[in-house]
């Protein structure tokens, strides 16, 4: 997998939803360049951190990154 620059990277967001948690990261430009659904919020810290760039996220988190 690819990370994108941190520096091109700006925000992300967390948000519970039905059983389990959904995530987002977007660009400078507010669009949406990563995104996922995982079973626990610290399973979706994790992959936030994964397209951030730091270690990899937790087993049974998914993503769907927008970039190669």
């Amino acid at each position: 997998m690819q990370s994108k620059k941190l520096e091109e990277v700006f925000a992300f967001s967390i948000q519970a939803k039905d059983a389990g948690w959904t995530w987002q990261v977007y660009d400078l430009e507010g669009v949406v360049v990563a995104e996922g659904y995982s079973s626990t919020k610290v399973e979706a810290h994790a992959a936030v951190g994964r397209v951030y760039g730091h270690k990899p996220a937790a087993e049974g988190a998914s993503a769907r990154l927008a970039w190669g």
